[in-house]
């Protein structure tokens, strides 16, 4: 084997070790933003913020895993299983974040509406308009039911809604 020949196939060597190097290292950081967004996402409910910071992770070793080249078969092949789970992580994700944006978003919408309804109730209970008071514990309830379980808001959203049938029952029954 000549020299030059040799120098050639030194470099194909010692660049596909680089590679392969460079390939790793972007698989293991990939491997390290899902162990950590997989961390912050136990144990939800998870606030609106909480939940965009895991997506900003889980979107971080997405990133890493697209930058693994297609001449590699084997890391290639790798990152895409990878990339599978991940964006199926992170739709999930994404899910929960918009479910608790809006169970929030309800539940702000109900306490206006309570707070409307008390500023309104007159003084002397005989002048009580008993239909629209009804009407507006409806619209409350409906707001209330609209709060999904899982979410930061669940539990004030089901007091409230317990304490609006009640308060709508007796109002049926006088």
């Amino acid at each position: 084997m000549d020299s030059n020949t040799y120098n050639r196939e030194f470099q194909e060597v010692v660049g596909l070790a680089a590679g392969n190097e460079r390939i790793s290292a972007l698989i293991t950081a990939a491997r390290q933003f899902s162990w950590q967004a997989a961390k912050a996402g136990q144990n939800p409910p998870h606030a609106v913020s909480e939940w965009r910071q895991i997506e900003h992770l889980w979107e971080e070793a997405i990133e890493r895993l697209k930058d693994v080249p297609t001449n590699d078969v084997a890391g290639y092949t790798q990152a895409q299983q990878l990339l599978a789970i991940y964006e199926t992580n992170l739709g999930q994700v994404k899910v929960r974040r918009q479910a608790e944006a809006d169970a929030v978003e309800a539940l702000s919408a109900a306490q206006r509406e309570i707070e409307n309804l008390l500023a309104s109730i007159p003084d002397d209970p005989q002048t009580l308009d008993r239909n629209r008071v009804s009407s507006q514990l409806q619209s409350i309830i409906n707001q209330l039911e609209k709060v999904q379980n899982g979410t930061t808001a669940y539990l004030k959203a089901q007091e409230l809604l317990l304490s609006a049938n009640n308060k709508l029952k007796q109002l049926q029954s006088k």
